[in-house]
């Protein structure tokens, strides 16, 4: 599922907002739904979770994401579509990390004093 969150935020961030996403491959329940949403998916395709677990997962998914909606105030799901990929920073402004040493770097250095 990482890699379709991936690439469903890449997606929203390329095509004009009109073009509606489907989120597909790997949602099993509420929790995902929302993390499609956020990436920018206004439609998510549960089949493995219907198959695997009966049409009545809709009803636990449904209220799940309900309540979810109540905690954090948010009147209709289609108000987070996007918010995490609008949030995200793309990989070239990702700020440099500065280590002064990598794990692998003992294996690769020579020691000091030979």
């Amino acid at each position: 599922m990482p890699a379709s969150l991936y690439w469903v935020s890449k997606c929203w961030r390329a095509i004009p907002r009109t073009v509606p996403l489907i989120g597909t491959n790997g949602a099993r329940g509420a929790a995902d739904v929302i993390r499609f949403l956020l990436s920018g998916a206004r439609a998510v395709e549960l089949a493995s979770v219907v198959l695997s677990n009966g049409p009545e997962v809709f009803t636990h998914i449904l209220a799940e994401l309900q309540t979810y909606g109540e905690r954090k105030q948010i009147a209709r799901m289609v108000d987070i579509v996007g918010k995490a990929a609008d949030a995200a920073l793309p990989y070239g402004a990702l700020p440099a990390v500065s280590r002064s040493a990598y794990p692998w770097d003992r294996y690769l250095t020579e020691p000091k004093g030979e």
